[in-house]
């Protein structure tokens, strides 16, 4: 049985039910940036209310919110002056991670980390070459990113490693991005034991 997150969201964090919105973003299906590949499962998770999905940005342009990084809306952009850009998800209890749908700009290096709830260490995603690493360019559309082998985690985080620079003004380029989690779970039970004496 997959434990469930007791820990409250931290300052900032925002909780939402996203709906399947594509508004502004024709999608036809979806498009991996690997060779084909069946996941064991691909269910949105951030549009399941029984998960409690909450996103958590390191910081937010004051032009934008965290509501944003929703598929079909704006895009989450982080303050300029953002260091090192983290976009965080978190669920009320583990998932199985099969991957993730992304769009991205002003991204040229991101990698993902896992971490069991919010309060725990966040750990890259690594294959047998190492932590992996991604290109921001494969996500200027809508595409979707698997993770092989899937993972077991609490909260998803996508990290910035380095930013694109406008080639006319020679200025960080500011980042948006826009997240689906894919995955399943195993539902936690509601049922209450009974303790009886004799």
């Amino acid at each position: 049985t997959p434990s469930q997150s007791t820990t409250p969201p931290t300052t900032g964090t925002t909780s939402f039910h996203s709906q399947s919105s594509t508004t502004g973003t024709t999608v036809t299906s979806r498009t991996s940036t690997t060779t084909t590949f069946t996941p064991v499962c691909e269910e949105e998770l951030m549009s399941i209310p029984a998960l409690n999905p909450t996103l958590d940005g390191s910081s937010t342009a004051p032009d934008s919110q965290i509501l944003d990084a929703v598929v079909g809306s704006a895009g989450w952009s982080p303050e300029s002056t953002d260091p090192q850009p983290t976009l965080t998800v978190c669920f009320a209890q583990t998932v199985t991670v099969t991957g993730l749908d992304l769009v991205m700009s002003g991204v040229n290096l991101f990698e993902v980390l896992l971490a069991d709830s919010p309060v725990d260490a966040f750990q890259p995603y690594t294959t047998l070459t190492g932590t992996k690493l991604f290109t921001g360019s494969s996500f200027s559309s809508l595409a979707t990113m698997y993770l092989r082998p899937e993972m077991e985690a609490g909260c998803v985080q996508i990290r910035v490693i380095q930013g694109l620079i406008d080639p006319d003004t020679l200025e960080p380029q500011r980042i948006s991005m826009n997240v689906v989690v894919l995955g399943c779970y195993d539902p936690v039970s509601t049922t209450t034991s009974q303790r009886t004496t004799t």
